[in-house]
């Protein structure tokens, strides 16, 4: 049996990324996105409607039997998200500052 070395490292990184990902999506489902609206528009809508959606797109990619498009449209999502918080960060942090009290730092 031919082995390519350091397959199995790679194997084992694979999976704990799998891991990781799925994690995410578990944490992001429990978020109240009601409430992440209601501090800052759009928040949670973002969350719902581009992250959890990149993450299933991310993992169905990684199947045996994933499409490459899944994973190209996760990778447009995140972009998508990316932009957003580039956009509003600043204005999240300063709002979960005023309604919240949260330290900026």
């Amino acid at each position: 049996m031919y082995c390519v070395p350091g397959l199995k490292d790679l194997f084992g990184d694979f999976e704990k990324v799998k891991s990781l990902l799925e994690k995410s999506k578990e944490e992001l489902t429990r978020c109240d996105l009601q409430l992440l609206n209601e501090t800052y528009n759009g928040w949670g809508d973002i969350i719902s409607g581009k992250f959890i959606p990149a993450i299933d797109l991310m993992l169905a990619g990684t199947e045996s039997e994933g499409d490459r498009i899944d994973l190209i449209r996760a990778d447009a999502l995140i972009a998508d998200i990316d932009s957003w918080f580039q956009k509003n960060w600043d204005k999240v942090l300063l709002r979960l500052h005023e309604k919240y009290g949260y330290e900026i730092k």
